[in-house]
């Protein structure tokens, strides 16, 4: 009959979870609640992100059911325990405000207010880890050091399982391996309750799965667990993994491989989390910069799919676990040296990797690669006299595109040619461009077979330029009708090779923020000090300063772009007045300066050949102290024009 209860809390959980996704899929249609972000993601907008939210009806009602049925037969009596009150207490908590987070949004603050004390309450109710069995020679823990590492372990595990969810199905595989191996033996020991949890949240992971990772986005059954869903499992799985390595044998016998059962299945998301965090810290990143150094991220540098990433991934997870299990078994090791053997397994794993993404191709070298066949080859010629080749990147950015060709094409200076490079879209922006190019012949077209990136981009449009002058222009921001004419003359009466100017600042709606006021002229070493050139604004005379493509990094390009200019021309001269619009919305690449910062520090180090050290010195020492000082002159002057207006 145990056997018949372990399927039947696995059936329920299946059940209750494949119900409340195709009506929360229903729900979501009908009252818009989707994931903003999967817009960018996918190019559809109808994926919600509250899937996780269906694991706590599914563990509570698997759970509940299958004890009700065994006390009905008589097969245990009904006991609750103080402490599993409170752990619910705090389950419903967590649920609560992840929810909302994943509907509304919550503040940071709020989050990990909750999740730091989610994690104390294990301590407080008496689940905590008293004993390392050996793990660095140590045996029974006091109960403060035992406060503490089981306060730090969970708040660790609840961490490293959110930070696996930004691939689909990866965070759910991994819990899911977890639970079906913690489950199983909870199981085979006899402690059922514990087991039950296991597998009834087994089963809601693999209906959320199937519609995660094989949904389809165009007809709306795909659907991503959200930080509900990502809590929530960290939270169940601290709890069993503290339960099944706990030295507390009135509730459990000891057992010789509690640590290996409990910790091995979470070594590989914990050891990856403690390495993004300390690589963040070390080149300073920002919580969103430092997704760059998740390994998931080098993956898909090289080309992988999702799916194929999360089966990579979960198929390390699981070795390093049987490993753990042969070795113990057959060495009976202390496990120091299996946590050596652990990471020295996951070190071999990260540096193969590591190795193939940075044999990948570097922008330069994927720049032809993406080209269509069938678009512009490189212009090799020399420069055509008084022509301003103008740089366009696009990227799904049909709603803005538009207005910033006008802009281009109703200069009062003709003599230009637009070459515009579609990096891919998805939201229907190559066929408007396609129809755009029809209305006039100095629309120059390149598509890109893949998404490679703003850089990439610019250096397709940047080889079939053929104009003396190159000027640049975002497919969001616009141009007064006067820019060119006012800067080509400037150019040709003062013998100026490069030239920028003021510009104003608008919303996404077109309407006016602020005024940024260019200065008169720019040395090398001020624009090391801070971009004081807004890139909308710059051109420069191919024939004094020469053709150059953007650096191969991924961001600040434009930065390192007009250093490599001002180390030929050692000066850059603005015309003074505001010729351009600089659109602000929420897919600004640019936004966010100090989330920047390293790319700063990797421009001089390409641009200058600095050492790391050498360039976070300069950074600290001059880049950032002048940032805010213009930001802070910036304010005042926006300040005193609204007032004057």
């Amino acid at each position: 009959m145990n056997i018949l209860y372990f399927f039947i809390s696995l059936i329920i959980g299946m059940l209750t979870a494949r119900l409340l996704l195709i009506w929360i899929l229903r729900l979501c249609q009908e009252k818009g609640f989707f994931d903003a972000i999967a817009k960018l993601k996918t190019g559809h907008n109808n994926i919600p992100r509250i899937g996780g939210s269906v694991f706590v009806p599914a563990v509570m009602l698997g759970t509940l059911a299958t004890l009700l049925c065994r006390s009905y037969f008589h097969e245990i009596g009904p006991t609750i325990f103080i402490s599993s009150i409170l752990m619910g207490c705090g389950m419903l908590v967590v649920f609560v405000v992840g929810l909302v987070d994943d509907i509304i949004g919550v503040s940071n603050q709020l989050k990990w207010t909750v999740k730091i004390v989610a994690c104390a309450l294990f301590p407080l109710v008496g689940l905590c880890l008293n004993n390392l069995f050996g793990l660095f020679w140590i045996g029974e823990l006091s109960s403060v050091s035992s406060y503490i590492i089981t306060f730090l372990l969970t708040l660790c595990i609840v961490e490293s399982i959110n930070a696996m969810d930004d691939t689909d199905g990866l965070s759910g595989s991994l819990s899911a391996l977890f639970l079906a191996v913690v489950g199983s033996h909870f199981f085979i020991l006899g402690y059922y309750t514990y087991a039950y949890v296991a597998i009834s949240l087994l089963g809601a992971l693999l209906v959320f799965l199937y519609f995660n990772m094989f949904g389809d986005c165009k007809i709306g059954t795909k659907v991503y667990m959200g930080n509900c869903g990502t809590l929530i499992l960290g939270f169940i799985i601290s709890y069993l993994a503290l339960k099944y390595a706990m030295d507390n044998r009135k509730v459990i016998v000891l057992h010789k491989d509690a640590m290996l059962v409990a910790f091995s299945l979470l070594l590989f998301p914990l050891f990856e989390y403690l390495r993004v965090q300390i690589l963040a810290v070390w080149h300073l990143q920002t919580s969103k910069e430092k997704k760059n150094f998740r390994i998931q991220a080098h993956l898909k540098q090289l080309g992988w799919r999702e799916t194929h990433i999360t089966a990579l991934l979960t198929a390390i997870s699981l070795g390093i676990y049987l490993v753990n299990e042969v070795l113990f078994h057959w060495l009976n090791p202390n496990f120091t040296w299996l946590l050596l053997v652990d990471i020295a397994l996951y070190s071999t794993s990260v540096l193969l990797i590591y190795g193939k993404a940075n044999m990948a191709p570097s922008v330069e070298e994927r720049t032809a690669k993406h080209q269509d066949e069938s678009t512009l080859a490189p212009y090799n010629g020399n420069p055509i006299p008084g022509l301003v080749s103008v740089i366009m990147p696009t990227w799904n950015s049909s709603g803005y595109v538009t207005e910033s060709i006008r802009s281009v094409l109703n200069q009062t200076y003709k003599n230009l040619e637009l070459i515009i490079t579609d990096d891919a879209s998805t939201d229907g922006t190559p066929e408007l461009l396609q129809k755009l190019q029809q209305t006039d012949p100095r629309i120059r077209l390149i598509l890109n077979k893949q998404n490679g990136g703003a850089g990439v981009s610019r250096n397709c449009s940047i080889r079939a330029a053929r104009g003396q002058y190159l000027a640049f222009l975002d497919s969001d921001d616009c141009w007064m009708s006067n820019k060119l004419e006012r800067q080509v003359n400037f150019m040709q009466e003062k013998d100026v090779a490069l030239c920028f100017c003021s510009y104003y600042t608008c919303n996404a709606d077109n309407q006016y923020l602020g005024y940024i006021s260019a200065p008169s002229r720019v040395s090398l070493f001020s624009m090391m000090c801070d971009n004081k050139i807004g890139f909308l604004t710059a051109i420069y005379d191919t024939t004094k300063l020469g053709k150059h493509l953007m650096p191969s990094q991924r961001k600040r390009q434009d930065h390192a772009l007009l250093l490599t200019l001002l180390k030929i021309c050692k000066h850059a001269y603005s015309v003074p007045e505001p010729l351009a619009s600089y659109r602000l919305h929420s897919q600004n690449m640019s936004g966010g300066k100090l989330g920047l910062i390293k790319y700063n520090a990797r421009t001089y180090k390409n641009i200058f050949g600095w050492k790391m050290p050498f360039c976070y010195l300069f950074l600290f020492t001059f880049f950032l102290p002048t940032y805010f000082m213009k930001r802070i002159r910036n304010l005042g002057i926006n300040i005193a024009r609204t007032r004057l207006s």
